[in-house]
């Protein structure tokens, strides 16, 4: 039980620093722009990665960016029509297993119309910051409260 209270304490702190550290999308000023038309998309379960015709990056779209299912659907429906994405090209991403890396895509357009403005990613990326707040909560108070069960027992006599 003592194993499961530290457990519970460190993913306390893990997500409390996730919590502190985050600092917010940057603004869209600060983003880099790249256009093109889809070479290849594919969905995955932590987001959809993608590459544009003639721009050396390829790019992620994080499912914490929500509207997920909205997204791929756009960007599937884009055939032959130029696809606009602005990144941060300081921040990536990489493919477990493999040394690929992808630019996180923080705000996406097809043929002019936006699909995902920045305000509404930079929500959803709030978000999950609270929830991690949350999760620290409940797992540092389960993790006192495993550590004193582990321990009375042993001082119980």
């Amino acid at each position: 039980m003592l194993l499961y209270a530290v457990l519970s304490l460190a993913i306390s702190i893990i997500a409390f620093y996730s919590w502190v550290s985050y600092s917010g999308l940057p603004e869209l000023s600060q983003l880099k722009i790249a256009t093109g038309r889809i070479v290849w998309v594919e969905k995955g379960r932590y987001g959809i990665r993608f590459d544009l015709e003639r721009v050396p990056e390829d790019f992620n779209y994080a499912s914490k960016g929500g509207a997920v299912d909205r997204v791929h659907s756009a960007i599937n429906s884009a055939v032959g029509q130029p696809i606009t994405v602005w990144f941060d090209p300081a921040q990536t991403v990489g493919a477990p297993g493999t040394d690929e890396e992808f630019y996180e895509v923080y705000q996406l357009s097809v043929s002019g119309s936006v699909v995902r403005p920045l305000k509404d990613v930079e929500e959803a990326w709030g978000s999950d910051m609270k929830f991690a707040l949350w999760l620290s909560a409940f797992f540092a108070l389960n993790g006192v409260f495993l550590g004193i069960r582990a321990w009375r027992p042993c001082h119980a006599a």
